[in-house]
């Protein structure tokens, strides 16, 4: 996710370290810095994992305990299920 004004870039990696990365526009080019390791948060698997505020001073996480799953259900044949 980009910070509201574009001068950073925040992202998670698969194993729900969160990190931010300043970036600088100079002419044509773009100018990345070295990513900064924020924290560590377990994350679901489905949904909006985050989403950052415009002014970039906070992120707004869709946190999960480890030992909580959401279940997922699979329906098979749902058409039928509507006539019924």
């Amino acid at each position: 996710m980009w910070r509201g004004d574009g001068k950073e870039l925040l992202y998670a990696n698969i194993s729900d370290d969160f990190f931010a990365c300043p970036v600088n526009m100079k002419a044509s080019e773009i100018e990345v810095g070295t990513p900064q390791h924020l924290f560590l948060t377990p994350m679901p698997a489905v949904g909006t994992p985050f989403d950052v505020l415009s002014d970039g001073k906070r992120l707004l996480v869709n946190h999960t305990g480890e030992e909580a799953q959401a279940p997922l259900q699979l329906v098979t044949n749902w058409p039928a299920e509507l006539k019924k």
